[in-house]
């Protein structure tokens, strides 16, 4: 038996996925990121299409930017992964969405 399973590389759509997940908003998704800005106490990243697989907690903001919006989530406690062109973020629950 053959079975279709779409890889994330396999999609048509080009960019990242992003997905965010807090006990306030539920699970929200966007696509065709381009870039996310990670602005952090200790470090700044900026993470684009291809990019390394990465792990890390975030006490800062997080940027969204795609070709039709972008996405600030500003003062967020969390924790976020990368890979496979998903972006993951678990944003605790007494942080502040956007």
């Amino acid at each position: 038996m053959m079975v279709n399973e779409k890889k994330h590389s396999d999609t048509d759509e080009k960019g990242m996925e992003v997905r965010v997940s807090s006990f306030a908003k539920g699970l929200q998704v966007y696509r065709n990121i381009h870039m996310i800005r990670v602005k952090s106490i200790k470090y700044n990243l900026l993470i684009m299409e291809d990019y390394m697989p990465i792990i890390g907690e975030i006490q800062g903001s997080v940027s969204f930017v795609g070709e039709e919006q972008k996405i600030d989530l500003e003062d967020i406690q969390g924790f976020f992964c990368h890979k496979h062109n998903v972006f993951s973020l678990l944003v605790k629950e007494d942080s502040h969405v956007g």
